[in-house]
């Protein structure tokens, strides 16, 4: 019997051509890096953004279920408070009265 197998080990010289880990949630919580790239590329493009736990009230508006079009909401948000001084939760409640996602933000701040 081989030494490596009587050990618990795979034989010398096994070679492995691929590892696949799966992230999203599962194994690892991503959940903070998330919010955090969010917030952090609004602030980038625009100077200004949104507070890390803001993002659930998109995400409880309901439709967001892409990073992408949550980052596009809040910064149509951040640049719609411009124009329009408006309380984030009245912005995403908006939002989710008109069906939630990024075509209800966009249809709330007419971009």
């Amino acid at each position: 019997m081989d030494n490596a197998k009587a050990a618990g080990r795979p034989p010398t010289g096994m070679q492995t051509d691929a590892v696949v880990l799966d992230i999203d949630g599962v194994l690892l919580d991503v959940a903070d890096s998330y919010r955090r790239a969010v917030v952090e590329s609004v602030e980038r493009l625009y100077g200004r953004t949104i507070d890390r736990d803001d993002v659930q009230r998109f995400k409880d508006a309901g439709g967001f279920n892409n990073d992408w079009d949550v980052t596009d909401a809040a910064a149509l948000y951040v640049l719609a408070n411009e124009r329009e001084s408006i309380p984030l939760p009245e912005f995403t409640a908006r939002i989710g009265s008109r069906g939630g996602g990024l075509v209800a933000a966009e249809t709330v701040t007419d971009y």
